[in-house]
């Protein structure tokens, strides 16, 4: 419908001014009208069309003016290509009800700056490409709880007073100061996620961490400019005291996680909170030194890596909580892994580790209920698995030595118990 200009009462299908039109409607969609431009109703009060909607998606309506919806909880514009600000009138920058608010693609808005949103919870802007300023100081946000900002790349003005209800953060495609302005005013974030964020040298980082305190989950993807995450573990666990996950994946530059790795007493009662460390395609990373309370670790793709260890003060060997174990595609990594006791594991896959000569270095298996193994050639011993509460084993082509002897499995073969 791209001739239509303007929307009136005809869409209620009637002209009285104060009848209720489409009472029931919760969810109202649309797309492709390039022509519209006025949305009247001729009622006599304000939220008598549309008193129960919920939900209005607005896609590649350029130039369309807002009209007000009291009732409304989310809102979508999508491909708005005459956009060039937030309206500003008070109507319409109004919206009591509006929980999420999703702006996409609206390639000439340079500014956002709403006069009222108090109930909203979760924003997110993606392919914004000229957007250069936002500005949250003469609006409230005081119960945002997510905010996602995605491929604004011009985005370099933010000034952000306290956001004290933000809990999740995600910044992809983005300058450094985007990242660094918001973190300053949001203190209590518990979950942290970036991507390909231009700047972000480990000097940067180190200024971001310490406004982190509360973060339990870190994602980074992408960030190719780091090197280090942390000068060493004691310097991050005095920062990041409630960390439980932490994610690194493809930022091609980083060697290790921390510049200075104790040889002696390297973790034992640091990063004590975390729980999960996840590393993948990081072609440049040569070692990883796992704090000792991790339960889970997953290292897959880093191409580089030749050591991987535990603290070396532990008591009875490093990774005495760890219940899985996952390690791919780590081709130069060494036979075994340092300092490591594992006896609590209940999961392994391994993959491609070449110079893997035995899996009964990783643990006595008492609690293991899951063993995969592919492209091992240097296996040359299994443990004993039959007495073993296993339900999955698969051990795959490229393993030398196959359990056969001691559980009577074959290659490439599946065994459910």
């Amino acid at each position: 419908m791209p001739n239509v200009k303007f929307i009136g009462s005809e869409l209620t299908g009637t002209n009285q001014l104060t009848v209720t039109a489409f009472p029931s409607l919760e969810i109202l969609r649309f797309e492709y009208m390039r022509g519209w431009e006025v949305w009247s109703t001729n009622n006599e009060v304000s939220d008598a069309m549309f008193p129960c909607l919920r939900e209005l998606q607005i896609v590649d309506c350029p130039k369309l003016s807002l009209k007000p919806l009291l009732s409304l909880e989310i809102l979508m514009f999508k491909t708005m290509g005459q956009w060039k600000g937030w309206p500003t009138n008070r109507e319409v920058s109004v919206l009591p009800c509006l929980k999420k608010l999703h702006i996409v693609n609206c390639p000439r808005m340079i500014e956002f700056s709403p006069k009222a949103l108090p109930a909203l919870k979760i924003l997110r802007f993606e392919d914004m490409l000229g957007w250069k300023t936002w500005s949250t100081n003469d609006a409230d946000f005081s119960f945002l709880q997510e905010l996602h900002i995605n491929n604004c790349p011009e985005l370099i003005d933010v000034s952000a007073e306290a956001l004290p209800s933000l809990r999740v953060l995600e910044i992809a495609e983005c300058g450094d100061g985007v990242l660094r302005s918001l973190v300053r005013a949001a203190s209590s974030i518990t979950k942290l996620k970036m991507s390909s964020i231009s700047g972000l040298t480990y000097e940067v980082w180190r200024g971001v961490i310490e406004h982190i305190g509360a973060v339990e989950e870190v994602s980074i993807e992408k960030c190719n400019e780091i090197r280090y995450l942390w000068e060493s573990e004691e310097e991050a666990s005095k920062v990041l005291v409630n960390i439980k996950k932490l994610e690194v994946y493809k930022c091609s530059n980083l060697v290790s996680l921390g510049e200075k790795e104790e040889k002696d007493n390297f973790g034992s009662k640091l990063l004590s909170s975390l729980r999960i460390l996840e590393v993948k395609n990081c072609k440049k990373m040569e070692r990883c030194c796992c704090p000792n309370n991790i339960e889970s670790l997953c290292i897959e793709s880093c191409s580089s890596l030749t050591h991987v260890s535990f603290p070396t003060a532990a008591t009875g060997g490093g990774g005495q909580k760890l219940k899985s174990l996952d390690i791919s595609g780590c081709e130069k990594l060494l036979e075994k892994i340092n300092n490591a006791s594992m006896p609590m594991l209940e999961r392994i896959r391994i993959g491609e580790w070449t110079n893997l000569k035995s899996i009964m270095q990783l643990g006595n298996f008492i609690y293991l209920t899951e063993l995969y193994l592919h492209s091992c050639p240097s296996i040359k011993s299994f443990p004993v698995l039959v007495h073993l509460c296993l339900y999955f084993v698969c051990i795959r082509s490229r393993c030398k030595r196959c359990p056969c002897q001691s559980c009577k499995l074959t290659k490439s073969t599946v065994l459910l118990v």
